[in-house]
C-alpha cells in the first residue's frame, strides 16, 4: 500500500509540475507587465493560452498589440524534438514582446537628446544636468564629445540611437542560438553569442582563434540580452553602413524593416559572408516581416 501511495505522490507532483495554475508561476506582476521565469516549454504553452496570445493572431488582417507578458528564461527542454513543430511560433511569442520593450527604451533614450539638440537648435544654453546627461551617452555611444561642435555630436548620436527592426533581431536570434534551443541560450540568457574581452563569462564551446581570449557572456535575463545585441549593432563600426541607411529611412519618415536591413551587416563580425542572405531567407520563411511594428 505504501508502494502504491509513493507512486500516486510521484504522479500528482508531475501533474501539478506541468497543469499548475499559471499565477503561481508568476515571478512579478506590474504596470509594466507580468514577468515569468524559469518555466518549461509546456507550462509556457499553457501562459500563453490564458492570455489568448498566438502568433497565428498576427498574420490575419487585424492585428492586436503585442501582450506584456515578459518571459525571463528559455525553457531548459525548449531543445526537445517534441516541441520542434512549435518552436518557430513559440520563439517568436517569446521574443517579440521583449523585442518590443527593448526598442521603446532606446527610443526614450532618443527622445532625451532629440530635446536637448532641440535646445541647442534654439540656442538655449544646457545646465550642468544636461551637460552630463549628454556626455553620459556619448559615451555609452562612444561618440566623442565636442562642446564647441554639438551639430555634430548630436548627428552622430542621433544616428546611433535608435530601434533595430524586429524581423532583423529574430533572424539573428534565430540563427546565433538554433531558435533558442543552444546551451548558451537556455543556460546563460545569451541569445546572440555574445562576447566579453574582459573575463566576465563562460568559457566558450567553439575553439578559438590564437591569441583570442573572449568568454561568452552571461545574462540575468534574456531581455538584458536582447538589450545588448540593441546596443552593440548600435555602436560597432562594422555597422556604420546601417546606421547611415536607418537614418535615411527616418528622414524620409519610411521604417527601415528587417529585410532591407540584412544588407547592410555583410561585414558582421565573425560571420561568413553569406550572414545577410541567411538572414533575409530566415526572415522570409517565416513571415517575420509582417509583424514588424
Amino acid at each position: 500500500m505504501k508502494k502504491y501511495s509513493i507512486f500516486a505522490f510521484v504522479a500528482l507532483c508531475l501533474v501539478g509540475y506541468f497543469f499548475w495554475p499559471t499565477n503561481k508561476m508568476i515571478i512579478k506582476e506590474t504596470a509594466d507587465g507580468i514577468y515569468y521565469r524559469d518555466l518549461s516549454t509546456k507550462q509556457l504553452q499553457a501562459v500563453f493560452k490564458e492570455h489568448n496570445y498566438n502568433m497565428a493572431d498576427y498574420f490575419v488582417e487585424k492585428k492586436p498589440p503585442f501582450p506584456k507578458l515578459f518571459v525571463e528564461t528559455i525553457p531548459y527542454d525548449f531543445n526537445e524534438q517534441e516541441f520542434d513543430n512549435d518552436r518557430p511560433a513559440l520563439f517568436t511569442e517569446i521574443l517579440m514582446p521583449l523585442i518590443k520593450k527593448a526598442n521603446e527604451s532606446v527610443l526614450a533614450e532618443r527622445k532625451k537628446i532629440e530635446d536637448l539638440n532641440e535646445l541647442f537648435k534654439n540656442n538655449t544654453p544646457f545646465n550642468e544636468e544636461q551637460i552630463k546627461e549628454l556626455k553620459d551617452t556619448c559615451q555609452k555611444y562612444d561618440v566623442f564629445y565636442d562642446d564647441e561642435d554639438y551639430k555634430s555630436v548630436f548627428a552622430h548620436l542621433l544616428e546611433r540611437i535608435d530601434m533595430v527592426p524586429p524581423a532583423l533581431l529574430l533572424a539573428m536570434c534565430a540563427e546565433d542560438s538554433g531558435f533558442a534551443t543552444s546551451k548558451y541560450a537556455r543556460k546563460y540568457n545569451n541569445l546572440f553569442n555574445l562576447r566579453d574581452w574582459d573575463g566576465h563569462g563562460i568559457e566558450p564551446d567553439e575553439p578559438r582563434e590564437e591569441g583570442e581570449t573572449y568568454v561568452i557572456k552571461m545574462f540575468d535575463n534574456i531581455y538584458d540580452s536582447i538589450v545588448d545585441q540593441i546596443h552593440y549593432i548600435n555602436t560597432n563600426k562594422w555597422f556604420n553602413g546601417f546606421h547611415f541607411s536607418r537614418a535615411d529611412f527616418r528622414k524620409n519618415k519610411v521604417p527601415m524593416r528587417g529585410y532591407s536591413a540584412c544588407r547592410e551587416f555583410l561585414q558582421a563580425p565573425y560571420r561568413t559572408w553569406k550572414y545577410p542572405d541567411i538572414l533575409r531567407f530566415i526572415i522570409t520563411q517565416y513571415n517575420w516581416t509582417d509583424i514588424e511594428y
